[in-house]
């Protein structure tokens, strides 16, 4: 959500994902992040335990936001 006033992102929202694997078949499958860039940082949201979202520390532009998500480091969680 992008705050009206300083047409920054605000810190309350951000890119959903979720920590059950089934959840995310459709989307190409799971992974685990293995590191988060200074700047985001990860929250529970919502009734769903399973639904988190990477949100920003700080307000910033969205071309930076943008830029820091491409920074996060995913490890594809083989199935077994």
């Amino acid at each position: 959500m992008v705050d009206k006033n300083t047409g920054l992102l605000r810190t309350d929202r951000g890119v959903s994902v979720f920590d059950e694997a089934a959840r995310v078949e459709r989307f190409g499958g799971a992974y685990q992040v293995a590191s988060m860039p200074i700047g985001l940082t990860i929250q529970q949201r919502g009734r769903d335990l399973s639904h988190y979202e990477i949100l920003p520390t700080e307000p910033m532009t969205f071309e930076r936001y943008a830029t820091l998500l491409q920074q996060v480091v995913l490890r594809p969680i083989s199935k077994e």
